[in-house]
């Protein structure tokens, strides 16, 4: 056992104890379009083109990660998860970023046990961001 509460137990008490073992996760905006901003100076055409290739770059790493998991190769693993996270900061994506960080952080304290389970999170982050990307790729 980690931690208790003693009898008589108080609200708020539980409440911290809670939000320490069990925090409930905010949803997040899948990007942030103030960071392609100030890498484009606001040109839509060169936010839509760097999204392109996020894109296209992200599902071959994303692909590998998967495969790397599968096949516990934690060196691969450290690998595809440091990529797409750096890939992810670079354009705002700061949830899956945070994600890959974990898996990645994970992966190099030889806690592989916990990296499928990012690597879940991880798969919901990108589904939830890939309508966002597909529609600021191919315009409204």
């Amino acid at each position: 056992m980690d931690d208790y509460l003693a009898k008589p137990v108080e609200l708020h008490e539980l409440a911290k104890k809670l939000d320490l073992w069990l925090p409930i996760v905010r949803p997040q905006v899948p990007l942030d379009r103030s960071v392609l901003e100030s890498l484009t100076g606001g040109d839509v055409a060169a936010e839509r083109e760097i999204l392109r290739d996020f894109r296209r770059v992200n599902e071959g790493d994303a692909a590998m990660l998967q495969r790397a998991v599968d096949g516990s190769n934690i060196p691969e693993v450290i690998t595809a998860s440091h990529r797409i996270k750096g890939a992810s900061k670079m354009i705002g994506a700061t949830a899956l970023a945070a994600v890959c960080e974990q898996i990645e952080r994970a992966s190099r304290a030889d806690d592989f046990a916990s990296s499928p389970i990012q690597h879940r999170s991880l798969s919901g982050r990108t589904a939830a961001a890939k309508p966002l990307l597909r529609r600021w790729t191919h315009g409204p």
